[in-house]
């Protein structure tokens, strides 16, 4: 039986392809780029964040004579080719989108977010270039229909009433009908604005049931409840990246489609980059990179002030290797939500 292929060897094959070949070559070449090769990878992250929003702003501002926003596609689909570009050629970059604290405000940075987690889950699923862009500028747009809410639905720091709940979940039909003259072009679009927050069974919002939703919607889907567990929110902080993806296997498991489910844990892993961890030796690490095939055993860096004692120094180890060491619970900082009997840090 075959090996299916690991986030290693879907990423080589991406990097081969001609059209990808192109844009390492744009890249770098301009230092201008967002994600010029000579700049961090939280500055690549950070311009992109601000490339997006500034996007986003100027288009509201140009209305055609329908009242549709024109929104420019070139430009959301360069977006989001610098996406697929930066998730392949920089593993660091991950770390930024998983950091709770948003890079800008809050509707940019979280399409951007869900944009990012979304790539990932879709190379997990052997999507091919062309449709993980097309899936990128989907998660960029999947809350347009936001734009038509008053913020403060979103930035309240208590629960809503049930009238502001319908009004909230009224987005995906919003964000529908603010774009449907666009469904001849763009019916990926469309379908993933209206379908993203279905669930298996006819469970979520809207229901339109007709026909199981789109692939792009079932990944933007489960990737948008992950994004949104981890950062954090007005009523609340963000949930350890751990316990997120407890809530999303364990606690709804059922809520979403089980194949996309697979390849998020498989190209993000049970302890996504970012967690803070125990290990059998004491010592607690900050999880900084998934191993393909261990998702219980990522790389880890020790980050706790009994390093020198424990005689391991600050070192990075691959827990698939050392395997005398494992990870035995997860350590929780001021910046996430402690659950009851959680150790913190």
């Amino acid at each position: 039986m075959a090996r299916k292929p690991g986030l290693k060897d879907l990423k080589q094959t991406l990097a081969s392809l001609p059209g990808f070949v192109v844009l390492e070559y744009l890249y770098s070449r301009n230092d201008d780029s967002p994600v010029a090769p000579g700049k961090t990878s939280e500055h690549k992250y950070k311009e992109l964040v601000g490339l997006f929003h500034q996007t986003m702003d100027e288009s509201a501002a140009v209305e055609i004579v329908t009242g549709v926003r024109e929104l420019p596609f070139t430009t959301l689909f360069s977006i989001a080719e610098m996406i697929v570009y930066s998730i392949v050629k920089d593993e660091d970059i991950f770390a930024s989108v998983m950091s709770p604290e948003y890079a800008g405000p809050y509707l940019p940075s979280h399409c951007m977010n869900v944009a990012f987690v979304s790539c990932r889950a879709g190379m997990g699923m052997e999507l091919s270039f062309r449709e993980l862009t097309e899936l990128c500028v989907a998660a960029l747009l999947h809350d347009i229909g936001m734009t038509k809410i008053h913020p403060a639905y979103y930035e309240h720091d208590r629960a809503l009433s049930e009238e502001e709940r319908k009004d909230v979940e009224s987005h995906p039909e919003l964000g529908h009908h603010f774009l449907q003259k666009l469904e001849k072009d763009f019916p990926w679009l469309l379908r993933v604005i209206l379908e993203e927050h279905q669930r298996p069974g006819e469970a979520g919002y809207p229901v339109v049931a007709e026909e199981k939703p789109h692939i792009y919607s079932r990944i933007v889907g489960v990737c948008d409840s992950f994004e949104a567990l981890t950062h954090n929110r007005s009523f609340r902080k963000a949930y350890h990246p751990g316990d997120a993806m407890k809530v999303i296997i364990d606690g709804k498991v059922s809520m979403y489609d089980r194949e996309v489910l697979r390849a998020l844990i498989d190209t993000i892993g049970i302890f996504p980059v970012g967690s803070l961890v125990q290990l059998n030796t004491n010592n607690i690490a900050s999880v900084i990179r998934s191993v393909e095939g261990s998702p219980l055993r990522p790389v880890v860096q020790i980050v706790d002030s009994d390093k020198a004692a424990a005689g391991v120094g600050s070192r990075v180890i691959d827990l698939s290797k050392e395997k005398s060491m494992f990870i035995t619970g997860l350590v929780y900082d001021e910046r996430y939500y402690i659950p009851d009997q959680a150790q913190s840090f």
